[in-house]
């Protein structure tokens, strides 16, 4: 047990990138957790000074002492962090979005957030990046830095978060016209997504998924293949009441039907499209596609 305790402390130290004078701070003696990640020493140490050490590395207390699997702890903190970035990012503000990143990923914060929140950071930094700072470059070795990132426990919850940087990797790449690589990226997504049965898996990420992987093929001028995969993406949305995305994807579809010369169907997805985003009270949207509608209805 002694050893197991140790070996999980060391590990949880490690991935943290905290040092053992970082860990033991305010809690024991360096002395104390250089015992404990060696199994030596007599003392057995107390439950409060394990309960602190845990609290410190974010996991439950019963990790240490032997489940299995790690259970890294969400503090309101880091949740509310994650909702202001979410936000932030769906407005679009990438500006306060940078600040928030950069405020969270400091040298001091930086020490005690888990390895899973650390990847979600490093993906928001990547997409403020390329949108703010219009670095390519670094927003892919970002990118690439938070998909090799070890995360420790390995579920679900992790994969799908992977899959989600890949998809902005694969919009990044759609961005820089990049259109057989980043259509490579969805299709491996979509792959990827299949071994998942969860709602949130099947609601929200695969009509993200199929939305941009239409895009490439409207690009390619692909437009019957584009199509399908918008209609996909439709029916997933209808079919669990989800308006997420809903909206986007309908006029995507009007816009594919319009290339393909069907006028009729397309003034039809977009008036759809229209009145999702009056319901959803996008202003900037709605004025977009107003304009749109108008020089179709002008032909």
């Amino acid at each position: 047990m002694r050893h197991l305790l140790g070996e999980r402390i060391r590990h949880l130290r490690k991935l943290r990138g905290i040092t053992q004078k970082d860990l033991a701070k305010g809690i024991c003696t360096q002395a104390q957790v250089s015992n404990l990640e060696r199994g030596t020493g007599n003392e057995n140490p107390s439950s409060q000074v394990l309960y602190l050490l845990s609290e410190r590395l974010q996991v439950d207390m019963s990790y240490l002492y032997g489940q299995y699997k790690t259970n890294y702890k969400n503090s309101t903190n880091q949740l509310e962090v994650k909702s202001v970035i979410d936000n932030l990012k769906s407005r679009r503000d990438y500006l306060s979005l940078k600040y928030v990143i950069d405020n969270e990923l400091s040298a001091e914060k930086n020490k005690y957030i888990s390895p899973f929140q650390k990847q979600y950071l490093y993906w928001h930094q990547a997409i403020c990046a390329y949108h703010y700072s219009n670095d390519f470059n670094y927003a892919e070795k970002l990118i690439n830095s938070a998909l090799i990132m070890e995360v420790d426990q390995e579920n679900e919850e992790t994969h799908i978060q992977k899959i989600e940087i890949k998809v902005s990797y694969g919009l990044i790449l759609y961005y820089e016209k990049v259109y057989d690589l980043a259509t490579k990226l969805f299709l491996e997504c979509i792959d990827e997504q299949k071994k998942f049965t969860s709602s949130q898996s099947k609601n929200k990420i695969l009509p993200k998924i199929l939305f941009n992987l239409s895009k490439c093929y409207t690009a390619q001028e692909n437009y019957d293949k584009a199509l399908s995969y918008c209609l996909e993406a439709i029916d997933i949305c209808v079919e669990n009441d989800s308006l997420y995305l809903l909206g986007d994807v309908i006029y995507q579809a009007g816009y594919n039907y319009y290339m393909l010369g069907q006028l009729e169907e397309a003034l039809s997805h977009m008036n759809d499209a229209l009145i999702i985003f009056n319901i959803q009270k996008n202003d900037n949207l709605v004025k977009f596609v107003k304009i749109k509608i108008n020089e179709l209805t002008a032909i």
